[in-house]
């Protein structure tokens, strides 16, 4: 606890320092002042609970100090000393609520014994509002459930309801009309790893209390996750008409501590209490088949029912051609204003949906036209998280499309180069044929795995890597053995057989017939 002397006398003032009791007081620090203007100026940067003043003093006296304090909403008691035991000085101070006075000279104490009382009566004071806050804070607890509750459906119909208020203790009038505002928070941008949750929580609360309700209850919201999204829902008192308006002030306070973080905010009808549930599932339902961003207020009516919405289709001629000419950049751009223009006609999350749908199948058509493999797609992480994601904005809609189309533009560019490497393996193998080659050997020389360019090689030239390098050596042999004199096992070893029962059963597989037989019926 802080006391403030304040006496123009300086001889008086340093007396009063050094003799008071402090320990006896409960005093910690005990500051001085020679003027109103001096002590103003210690008040204003010291938390000071008791004010031992003088009445009369040159320029502003004690009382205008006491009416300088009452209106500056500092919460401070007074005790004043005085030389004149005048009935004007004590009773404008009484009015003013000064806790007591003195008459000079001074008496040590008596002043100890004036100032003890003061003390006890702050301690007890201080007592009373921690306790008062205690249970304001456990009402406040209480009544963020309550509301939870109400919004959620555990609690319905007006009896109820007001049976849990009474059951609960809560002296409130809930009777009034309140409409729900429930306020869609992009959660990446409130909810960063460095800050604790809890500290985002209480801005957000408060801001949206002080604007949206009629004494600032912060009870009154309401917070839940729901997927990716983070809601607050506020129970206000305030006309529907002037949302809109607070609401742009409330983005204005909290992109202050958040990076845009509001996406949308949903506005109910005005109702009793009984109806705040209701209205939540009504802007539950629109806001989960809307795609809103941007901080719009949308003023939800109740259930209206939709018309069907015709699919958005692209330009499947452009898109083809793109993927043709490898115009990467310009299918990106194009894809891109046309998800804008999706949004721009009508925010339904299905319309994206056909966009998609739309864009999967022009591409499956052209992936498949190439004989290019999709499985490229469904073991990829990265493709997965976007997928997920892609309905649920415009700017994850606009992401996947990015990777869907870059995936597919890589895979493009792979399938040429796949075919400069079967190209170069069909060099390989007739230069080197005769020679212990497999497909294994060509993996390594190409740098890929064995299982890939075992794929890439069959698919273009319609027969796997050995049976392809064994079509090469009997063709070979046959040569040799219409050409030449040579032993058939000296031919087998020069086209790459080691093995001569091995060398003949894949002779006789290719040709129908043992080498021996063919070089019979044709050596020339």
């Amino acid at each position: 606890m802080n006391l403030l002397i304040v006496d123009d006398e300086v001889i008086t003032t340093q007396v009063l320092k050094e003799k008071l009791n402090r320990k006896y007081l409960g005093i910690s620090s005990i500051f001085t002042a020679y003027s109103v203007d001096m002590a103003e100026k210690i008040l204003q940067k010291e938390n000071v609970e008791i004010i031992l003043c003088d009445v009369e003093m040159p320029r502003a006296n004690g009382l205008e100090l006491l009416e300088w304090v009452r209106n500056n909403q500092k919460e401070a008691e007074f005790l004043f000393l005085t030389s004149h035991e005048k009935f004007e000085y004590i009773f404008s101070a009484m009015q003013q609520g000064a806790s007591d006075y003195l008459l000079k000279p001074i008496d040590i104490s008596k002043i100890e014994q004036a100032l003890f009382k003061i003390t006890e009566k702050v301690r007890k004071q201080k007592q009373l509002n921690e306790i008062q806050e205690y249970w304001n804070y456990g009402k406040r607890r209480i009544l963020k459930a309550l509301w939870r509750n109400i919004i959620f459906g555990e609690i319905s119909g007006q009896e109820n309801i007001f049976r849990e208020i009474e059951k609960q203790g809560l002296e409130r009038d809930i009777g009034c009309s309140y409409i729900l505002v429930l306020v869609l928070f992009q959660k990446e941008n409130v909810f960063r790893k460095k800050e604790p949750q809890g500290l985002n929580q209480f801005i957000i609360d408060n801001v949206l209390a002080e604007a949206l309700t009629e004494k600032f209850e912060m009870a009154n919201c309401v917070h839940w996750e729901e997927n990716d999204d983070y809601y607050v829902a506020v129970v206000s008192e305030k006309q529907k008409e002037d949302v809109e308006a607070r609401m742009e002030k409330v983005k204005s306070v909290l992109e202050y501590y958040f990076d845009c973080p509001v996406r949308a905010v949903y506005v109910s009808d005005a109702g009793d209490v009984s109806q705040l549930g209701k209205y939540r599932e009504q802007i539950s339902v629109y806001a989960s088949s809307h795609i809103h961003e941007g901080g719009k207020v949308f003023f939800i009516h109740g259930q209206e029912k939709g018309q069907e919405k015709m699919a958005y289709r692209l330009n499947t001629k452009f898109v083809l051609q793109c993927f043709e000419r490898g115009e990467r950049v310009k299918l990106l751009e194009y894809l891109q204003k046309s998800i804008l223009n999706v949004q721009k006609k009508d925010s339904e999350k299905i319309l994206l949906e056909y966009f998609q749908m739309d864009l999967l199948q022009i591409s499956g058509a052209y992936l498949h036209q190439h004989d290019i493999n999709t499985e490229f797609l469904f073991t990829d992480e990265g493709y997965k998280k976007t997928w997920l994601k892609s309905h649920s904005s415009t700017f994850f809609m606009i992401q996947w499309s990015a990777y869907y189309v870059n995936k597919i533009f890589d895979s493009i560019k792979n399938g040429e180069r796949g075919n400069d490497i079967v190209d170069n393996m069909v060099t390989y193998i007739h230069k080197h044929y005769e020679e212990n080659i497999n497909r294994n050997m060509l993996a390594k020389k190409v740098g890929f795995s064995p299982e890939y360019i075992g794929k890439i090689f069959k698919r273009k030239t319609g027969m796997g890597i050995n049976e392809y390098i064994n079509t090469i050596r009997i063709e070979k042999a046959r040569n040799l053995l219409e050409t030449t004199d040579y032993k058939i096992i000296d031919i087998a070893l020069m086209v790459g057989y080691d093995n001569m029962p091995y060398f003949s059963s894949v002779f006789k597989k290719y040709v129908g017939v043992s080498p021996a037989e063919y070089k019979k019926d044709n050596l020339k």
